[in-house]
This record gives structure tokens, sequence and C-alpha cells, in this order.
């Protein structure tokens, strides 16, 4: 169809819609012709984007009028709506004028005059095509500028350290964030009623730097300390980064504003403990040394190097580690040097070094890697222990010797024990009196059971503590095989914690233990009874409890301890008097003896 426009011409009266649409196509259009608005719509929904102008009669007859179909096609697409109408009345006109229309033909005006009419409205259409296009980018312009100014406004506001925004030539600030309100004290408003030299404790560095800094765009100037005035009136130093640009045709800096305080209260920290860190390494009496990782060169010693290992201070800072031989073994360096790149510090670590002379010594060593610069180093401790690691060995050979001797005696206690227990037994042979022969046996029974501590200790690894749970099992079976040797009639069973007590406590209970099983084994079986003899020992909080229970005939009415009164049961209160324990006797399906003592001290 090339550059030919298209027209809905909407016309009720046939004649009139084909003369009308003969002189339009002379003037070279593509006339497409409706009879009602209802039919204009239709054809305009089904060709909308074919048709360039649509020229409406006003007055269509019954159903929907011109101005009504118009209005309807403008909803579908904006489009030039011209109306033509035989009728002139201010009504009309003034209904049609109702909708965005691009003018008011009447019908009788003539060929030429709707032709002009059709033309004008084109380029009046035209126009506002052209004027909208150039309004929406006006709009987007906008939109772009609100979008930069609001990002601006954010990240200005989001910024955490005080941001101006000053005029070079007067000073005057012109803008302030949150954060400068925060660290000043001041409004906004407050603010905008200020120069940069009324915040400055230093007004007329701050002046001069803002005169006569050139005001290149994009140039950036950082000033490292300043001090500036918060509204109470405290001072505090600042560091400040300043940019200068040209904005809305005046020259300006934006500014920000660090508080320092903190950091500078930090260097000052620093500092002290630098200079602390110099007065203890040179003053310790250890041996300190810094030297590089990379090759072990040493950067400083301190007099405690000098002293022990014999080199001076110019001789060890012209060398390293590695060309003085420090280590005996080198070995041990390489070792200490890996472990100290994986945990960065190595702690007590025992090494013999060679000192200048030759002379071994012996050292606690302690590295940690440190950073000089952008280099790591190894801080060194080395605390001679040569003199302490003789005295060391000369009190282990003295304890040696002690616990030697007193293993010995030991030994010697035991032997002496079992000495005068054979001679009880070589005695009670030739006695007749039964009675008396008995009485020798259970003196040899009680000197056993002490022999039996000493022999415990003598085997443990304990001066003075003996396993307390092997030593009753012994004991049990050696007065077994002494009282009850009939092949099993009696059995002895025990349920024992592991226990080791010391001889203040081991030799009373092994005294009371041996009177307690004695005592069971020769009366609660008479007349060849059978049974079994419990054994028990068990921890309490603090202490525990030893007992011996069977399954006997149990006590005479009145006893407290079967047998013959006098010399075991007396024997028996004593000892626990001795390791301040308690006793009980108690009398149900046979005899329960219990005994509940400390542990501690």
């Amino acid at each position: 169809m090339g550059t030919q426009k298209t027209i809905l011409l909407v016309e009720e009266e046939t004649l009139v819609a084909a003369t009308e649409a003969k002189d339009l196509e002379d003037e070279g259009y593509e006339i497409l012709v409706a009879k009602s608005g209802r039919e204009a719509v239709e054809t305009f929904r089904a060709s909308a984007e074919e048709i360039d102008l649509v020229l409406m009669d006003v007055n269509l007859g019954p159903g929907q009028d011109g101005v009504e179909a118009a209005r309807e096609i403008l909803a579908i697409r904006e489009i030039p709506v011209l109306f033509l109408s035989s009728h002139a009345e201010p009504e009309i006109v003034k209904k049609a004028e109702a909708i965005s229309s691009y003018g008011y033909v009447v019908k009788d005006a003539g060929p030429a005059v709707l032709s002009a009419s059709i033309k004008m409205a084109f380029r009046l259409h035209e126009a506002q095509e052209e004027f909208r296009a150039r309004a929406r980018e006006v709009e987007v312009v906008n939109r772009k500028l609100r979008e930069s100014e609001d990002r601006y406004r954010q990240l200005f506001e989001a910024e955490s350290d005080a941001l101006f925004l000053v005029d070079n030539e007067s000073g005057w600030i012109l803008e302030a964030n949150t954060a400068a309100s925060a660290l000043y004290g001041y409004s906004r408003d407050e603010f905008l009623a200020k120069k940069n030299t009324d915040l400055s404790s230093e007004p007329e560095q701050t002046q001069r730097i803002t005169t006569t800094t050139p005001p290149d765009p994009g140039l950036v100037v950082f000033v490292p300390l300043r001090y500036h005035r918060k509204k109470d009136g405290t001072v505090f130093p600042v560091e400040i980064t300043g940019r200068f640009f040209i904005w809305r045709g005046r020259s300006v800096h934006i500014v920000a504003i660090r508080d320092i305080s903190e950091r500078r209260r930090a260097e000052e920290a620093l500092k002290r403990s630098e200079e602390k860190f110099f007065k203890a390494f040179q003053a310790s009496p250890d041996a300190m040394l810094i030297s590089r990782v990379s090759d072990g060169r040493l950067v400083d010693v301190n007099e405690g190097f000098v002293r022990i290992a014999g080199y001076s201070r110019e001789e060890a800072l012209a060398s390293s580690t590695i060309m003085l031989k420090l280590w005996a073994d080198p070995q041990d360096w390489d070792r200490t040097l890996a472990a100290l790149l994986e945990s960065k510090r190595v702690r007590g670590l025992e090494f013999r070094f060679r000192t200048k002379s030759g002379a071994r010594i012996d050292g606690l060593f302690s590295a940690e890697i440190i950073m000089l610069g952008e280099e790591p180093h190894v801080l060194s401790v080395v605390h001679d222990i040569t003199e302490r690691k003789k005295a060391a060995d000369a009190l282990a050979r003295s304890l040696a010797d002690k616990e030697l001797l007193m293993k010995e005696l030991q030994h010697r206690v035991k032997n002496s024990l079992s000495v005068v227990a054979g001679l009880l037994a070589l005695e009670g042979e030739t006695i007749g009196d039964e009675r008396t022969r008995r009485v020798f046996a259970d003196l040899r029974a009680r000197i056993n059971s002490m022999g039996g501590v000493y022999e415990q200790l003598y085997k443990g690894g304990s001066l003075d503590r003996i396993d307390f749970q092997a030593y009753v099992r012994k004991l049990a079976a050696s007065l077994t095989a002494s009282y009850a040797p009939e092949g099993g009639r009696i059995r002895i069973t025990t349920r024992l914690a592991e226990m080791e007590l010391d001889l203040k406590r081991a030799v009373p209970l092994g005294l009371i233990l041996n009177e307690l099983i004695t005592n069971a084994l020769k009366h609660a079986y008479p007349s060849e009874r059978s049974g079994e003899i419990r054994i028990e020992l068990e921890r309490t909080a603090g202490g525990a409890i030893l007992s011996v229970s069977d399954d006997g005939v149990g006590l005479e009415e009145g006893s407290r301890i079967a047998g013959e009164p006098g010399t075991g049961l007396k024997l028996i209160d004593m000892l626990i008097d001795q390791i301040d324990g308690q006793f009980q006797l108690k009398n149900q399906a046979g005899t329960a003896a219990i005994v509940s003592f400390r542990i501690g001290p």
C-alpha cells in the first residue's frame, strides 16, 4: 500500500457516502465505508493498524451516534477523528468537542474544504505524536534524574562517614548527611547555616586547603590528620577525603570526614605496647632472638642471648641461626620450623644448643610466628635449664637410691614377719594343748596378714600405697588354705571395687579382715557344714565399705561375735578406732560384719 493513507468513512446515507468516497479516492486516499456506529467500531477493531483517520458523521440515525462510536474507537487506538455533519448547531458541535477530535466539517462545505481539513487533521496528529514522543523523552530524562538523585541521596545517607557538600569559594555547607549530625551533634538545618571552617578547631588550615586547591573535576585530596570540634565543644581527631567537581555551574567539593579517635588511641596503645615489649625483650634473663623465616637471618637479639650464647650483638646481627650453628642437632630446628609454620607457635620444647665456645647447654625453647612489615619472622625464647637439669638428675638419682632403700626395707620387714610367723608355726607344733596351738595359729595368721601388706608394697610400683583389691583376694585364699582345707566345703567369693590404700589404713584393715574371715571359717560352719563366705568392697561418697558375710549358723543370742571372747573382738574394736571407722554386726540368715571407713586424708 506504500504511503497511501486509509480513511474509515462513517456515513449513514449511501449516496452521500459514495460521493464522499469518490472525492477522497480522487485525492489519493483508500476508503473503508461503515454505515453505522457499531459497524464502524467493528471495522476499526478488525483493521485498526491499517486505518490512518476516521471521518465520522455525528448523526447516524437510531442506535449509536458518531460521538459514542468515536469514543470506542479512540479507546482501541489513538487516531485522528474528523467529524462530518449537515448540522452546525452549538449543542452538536459541543458534543463533538467532548472527545479528542481533530475538527468539525459541515458536509456542504465542498471537497476542497474537506480535503484541507483532512490534511490539517493529519498534520495535527503528527504534531501531537511528536509532542507526545518528546514528552515521553522528557519524562524518561526526568525519571532518570529523579532516580539518580534518589540513589545519590540514598548513598549519601547510607555512608557511615560524615559527608558534606561544600562550596569552594565561600566554604558554605550545602548539604550534610545523617552521619554528620550523629558525629557533630548539629541538625541538617544548623549545618546549612555554617561554613566548613566552623567545624574545624584549625580554621586557618581548613580555609587554606579549601581556597588554594584547584577545582579540577575528579581531583581527590586526602588529609590524614586534622582536629575538629563538636557542637558540645569536644575536640577530636579526623581524617578527611575530599573530591572537587563542578555542580550546577559552581565549584564544589564533597568531603568525607572520619572520626579516628579510636584508631589514635589504638596507635598510642600499640606504641606503648611496643615500648614495653622492647624493654621486656632487652631485660629478659632468657635468650631472646628474632629471625627471618625465609633464611634464619637474625634481626635482633637481647642481652640474655649475648650472655648465654656468648656472641656479641654485632656478631649475631651479621649472621643467622644456621650460620652460628646454635642448634646442637640441626634437624631439631627443621622439625620445629615445620611445626611453627603449621601451628604458628610452640611452647616449652626441650633441646640442646651450642654456644660460641662449643659448650652444650640444655634449654626450654618457645617460639611464635610474628609479622614484621609483610614478612614472617620467628620470635624465639630459650630458657637455660642446664643447671636445673643437673640438679634434677642428681635428685632423680637420690630418689632412686631412696626408693631402692625403701623397697629393701619393706622386703626385710616382710621377711622378718615371715620369720616370726615361721617361728610361731614351729613352736605351735611342740605344744600339746589344743587351745594354745589355736592361739599360736591365730597369731601367725595376723602376722601373715601384715606381711601380705608389705609384700604388695614390694611388688607394686608405689612405696606407700597398695592394690587393696589384690591384697584381699590373696589374704582370703591364704586363710581358706589354713582353716578350711577340706576340699572346697567352704567357698569364699568376692565382689571388690578397684581401690588403692595407704599403709595407715591398709594394715589395720588387713588385720580386721583377717579376724572376720578367720571367725567365719572357724565358727560359721560346725559339724562339717558347707557354705559360702562373701567378701565385698565398694566405694561410697568419700569413703568405702568392707563387709564379710556368711550363710552359716549365725550368732548366739546376745553375742557380738562367735568364738571365744577376748583378743579378736578387742583387736577389732581398737583397729576400728585407729582408722576412725564404724563397725556393724548383723545376725540374719548367717552373720554379716560391716566396716565403714574414710579414704581421704
